[in-house]
């Protein structure tokens, strides 16, 4: 960072200067020291936004591995996509990569689409099954299905051939993919384009071992020579050069960084070669031989950077995880500073252009609906900055595909099936009339026909075997639901799944109702499922938790259709529970009364009626409420950290926990 910031001073002075950054300690790797110098470098900047790094500013010399450039590696990774399953976040990158062509449509928009069906390993054939079952609602899908099998039918050849067939393959089957890219190559994409033809030449040379190869081990073979190789972009005057070479520059430079100088790296230690007498190597002079020879070889280091810039700085890092490091002792000692700590920290202090922009996309539809109403207020509720980021700017968070039964999903078969038991039991005297063997029986069949309601609406199924371990799941999960509703006083189901369309302060809101009971003494309880992590349920406080309750509660007083209880209902294995509050005592075990209904009533609404006002008027304050950090994507943008110390958060999630 030291480093990175002394450059850009001396940019800032005068862009014409030449500028050598030199690895002294060699503690990294050449290129993960250049990723984390171009990172500094670009620190608060719009460069910072670019994957590539901008050769007019750094160079690497001598060339960073091939696997290291992007259009490189992504040939690589493609053609490997072509003959074994690709991982979800492979394919993404190769779908949103700039070096294949896809067509015109909106493949940002298929790539989404394929991580909501919650696979995280894509053979071939499923993935180009899933894109035919997406065509209908996702343009790109098919053509993007059609270069694939034009790429696969390239690489069909099920028998042992020589690499130079292969390298023909591999490169048609690219071309069918159109790489690299339509877009008009720069200077740099070009030689990496004929670098890559260098390579397929250098793997069709290996004919002359005789091998005879299937085309995954070509593949295999393909990559460990890509790995092993380098590339060094021609980027003409580089205003910055980084390099681990310790000997002399022979050019001069406008200033030089020399980094990791401590006493263990200069000079280094002796290392004689094996194989030849350590005498001999002494006498010859060589200069890894003994520690006087390193020594004299520093010294010629040293003298070398002095003669080719008028500003030389050494230096080291004062601590490496828990050791300390000291400086080398060939380093003058008279004038020898180390950097204060707030030379460090200057890069990260750069003002950054700051634009205000008042306008934000429309809160309603069309047709004068505010979508996703609950959703909305309760992140208003929990952070203002995120409602207005996730719902209004569209900066949600990427699925994360993970092994077993997608979270929706599981949410869709519950509800689905305790719609169809409810709509034929319909009241707690009929459950009660059910012995354990017949209530079973029951949630079989109405699981399988939740089965296929639901999975026919999905684009792909999961796996027969993921299915099955959910409807065991499933089915033993409602087991203990309707154990427990048969524990309840008497109740009636009159309404399930309905649409409540209401508006409150002259905004028209649709939200769907899980459940509502008439209870003996003609209250209406409405109860919301929640198959996830249970939510805090707080409706006393000020701020009522979970909001979701307070809304529903609210829109059917607006209506016309007041409930006298509001309840979440826990559909978790071993953990199945009703918590909420009531007008009185409501007869089931954990909603507890409340003697000042009709006062909570009007706190709730006054309560939603103020997020709404807030949301329509764009308020985006970052407050987030206890715990809310915990859960939200989007730290990157709001930069709580910069407010609150990150051990203050951290202490505030644990309390939260």
């Amino acid at each position: 960072r030291a480093a990175a910031l002394w450059c850009r001073e001396q940019l800032a002075a005068d862009p014409a200067r030449r500028l050598l950054l030199v690895q002294g300690g060699g503690e990294l790797p050449l290129p993960e020291l250049a990723a984390r110098l171009w990172r500094c470098l670009t620190e608060d900047t719009h460069d910072a936004l670019a994957p590539l790094r901008d050769m007019r500013w750094l160079t690497v010399a001598g060339g960073e591995p091939l696997l290291r450039h992007p259009m490189l590696e992504q040939a690589i990774a493609m053609l490997g996509g072509l003959l074994a399953p690709l991982e979800m976040v492979d394919l993404s990158r190769l779908l949103l990569s700039p070096w294949f062509d896809w067509g015109d449509e909106d493949v940002a928009s298929l790539e989404r689409s394929l991580r909501e069906l919650g696979r995280t390993h894509w053979p071939l054939p499923t993935l180009l099954a899933a894109l035919d079952a997406l065509a209908e609602r996702q343009p790109a899908a098919a053509p993007c299905a059609q270069r694939l099998q034009r790429a696969v039918a390239a690489l069909d050849d099920a028998e042992s051939r020589q690499p130079g067939h292969w390298a023909g393959r591999f490169d048609r089957a690219l071309a069918a993919l159109g790489f690299p890219g339509k877009r008009k190559p720069d200077s740099r994409d070009a030689q990496c384009h004929g670098r890559w033809r260098e390579l397929l030449d250098e793997f069709a040379s290996l004919d002359a071992l005789e091998l005879k190869l299937d085309a995954l081990a070509a593949w295999r073979e393909l990559e460990q020579l890509a790995r092993h190789g380098a590339h060094e972009a021609a980027s003409g005057d580089a205003a910055i050069t980084l390099t681990d070479d310790r000997g002399d520059p022979l050019t001069t430079h406008d200033g030089i960084w020399i980094l990791g100088l401590t006493e263990e790296a200069l000079p280094a230690p002796p290392r004689p070669e094996a194989f030849i007498a350590t005498g001999t190597q002494r006498a010859a002079g060589w200069p890894e031989a003994s520690v006087e020879l390193r020594r004299r070889q520093a010294v010629e280091e040293l003298a070398g950077w002095r003669r080719r810039t008028r500003q030389l700085v050494c230096s080291y890092a004062a601590t490496d995880g828990d050791l300390h490091r000291r400086p080398s002792r060939l380093l003058p000692a008279a004038g020898w500073q180390p950097l204060p700590p707030a030379t460090i920290r200057r890069a990260a202090e750069q003002s950054c252009e700051q634009i205000v922009d008042a306008a934000l996309p429309a809160l309603l539809t069309p047709d004068g609906v505010l979508r996703g109403a609950a959703r909305r207020l309760q992140l208003q509720q929990d952070c203002p900055f995120r409602s207005q980021a996730e719902m209004r700017l569209g900066a949600r968070a990427l699925e994360h595909p993970a092994e077993g039964i997608d979270p929706r999903l599981r949410g869709d078969l519950l509800h689905a099936t305790l719609d169809g038991l409810w709509g034929e039991l319909r009241d707690s005297q009929t459950l009660q009339s059910f012995d354990e063997a017949a209530r079973l029986a029951l949630i079989q069949r109405h699981w399988r026909q939740a089965e296929r309601a639901v999975l026919t609406r999905r684009a792909v199924s999961p796996d027969e075997r993921v299915l099955a371990r959910e409807r065991r799941r499933g089915m033993a999960l409602l087991q203990g639901v309707l154990a427990l509703e048969a524990s309840r006083g008497p109740f009636e189901v009159v309404q399930r799944e309905q649409q409540l369309v209401g508006a409150v302060d002259g905004v028209e809101m649709r939200l769907r109702l899980d459940r509502i009971d008439q209870l003996a003494d003609r209250r209406h309880l409405l109860i919301d499922y929640k198959t996830g992590q249970s939510d805090v349920v707080a409706m006393d406080q000020e701020s009522p938790r979970p909001l979701q309750l307070a809304l529903y509660a609210t829109m059917l007083a607006c209506a016309g259709a007041p409930v006298q209880a509001v309840a979440l209902q826990r559909l978790v294995p071993g953990k199945t529970q009703f918590k909420g509050v009531a007008d009185g005592d409501a007869g089931v075990k954990g909603i507890a009364a409340l003697d000042d209904w009709a006062l909570r009533l009007q706190q709730w609404r006054q309560e939603v009626q103020r997020l709404l006002r807030e949301h329509r008027d764009g308020a985006a304050a970052v407050v987030p409420a206890q715990g809310a950090c915990r859960r939200c994507h989007l730290p990157a943008l709001c930069r709580i950290g910069e407010q609150i110390p990150l051990p203050e958060m951290q202490e505030q999630e644990s309390v939260d926990e």
